[in-house]
């Protein structure tokens, strides 16, 4: 009876870690929308950027707005304690139809660090050492793709958004020309490149290469 006791307080703790977190889009936080008509809303904001769509609320009312109602957004997030920027750009990899996507600006340059991101359940075994037996118990967890920007030399086209493959290979080819520096600097800070922060330090050192160039010249 003890060990039965035992093991359904142990499930219950499980099961409360693991539908117990809160993660940046299931909470409403202060912000402002530039609207497409040029507009400004400035209130609480709540986002979803695997479904493509910000709600705004003002008083009882909810209204939900779509990349192409607006220009990007602004949110200070109450969990991560930071200010974070959202712009609107099309993208798709795939085809010349390229529809309107929410990312964060992560770094904005000559060459631009964009995300989006997106909330899974994973599914965990984990075992009862009173009972000997194996149960399963879910977690989320928050996924990031990451993407780089840059000006386009094809006509008629503002700007090329590649996604990042998390290679090294393909991070020094975006780089061009410094490339070597970029290596480099990889190599001295043990950058992990593949990560959030570290791909923030990266691009942010790419672009004060060329903004010492350009002050130099």
């Amino acid at each position: 009876m003890v060990k039965k006791t035992l093991s359904l307080i142990l499930f219950g703790l499980i099961a409360h870690f693991s539908f117990s977190q809160e993660f940046s889009q299931d909470v409403w936080h202060e912000g402002k929308v530039i609207l497409r008509t040029g507009d400004t809303l400035t209130g609480q904001l709540k986002y979803d950027l695997s479904e493509n769509i910000l709600q705004f609320k003002f008083g009882n009312r909810i209204v939900t707005l779509t990349p192409k109602k607006t220009h990007g957004f602004t949110i200070n997030d109450k969990l991560l304690g930071k200010e974070r920027v959202f712009a609107v750009f099309g993208y798709n990899p795939y085809s010349s139809y390229k529809p309107l996507l929410f990312f964060e600006v992560l770094v904005r340059g000559k060459l631009s660090l964009l995300s989006r991101e997106s909330v899974y359940v994973e599914t965990l075994p984990q075992f009862d050492y009173f009972t000997n037996t194996t149960f399963y118990s879910t977690r989320r967890m928050v996924d990031y793709s990451f993407f780089f920007m840059k000006a386009s030399k094809k006509k008629g086209q503002e700007w090329d958004i590649i996604q990042y493959n998390e290679k090294k290979k393909q991070l020094v080819q975006v780089m061009g020309s410094k490339d070597e520096e970029i290596k480099e600097y990889i190599k001295e800070n043990k950058v992990a490149y593949g990560s959030r922060d570290g791909l923030i330090l990266v691009v942010r050192y790419f672009n004060s290469l060329y903004k010492k160039d350009k002050d130099n010249g």
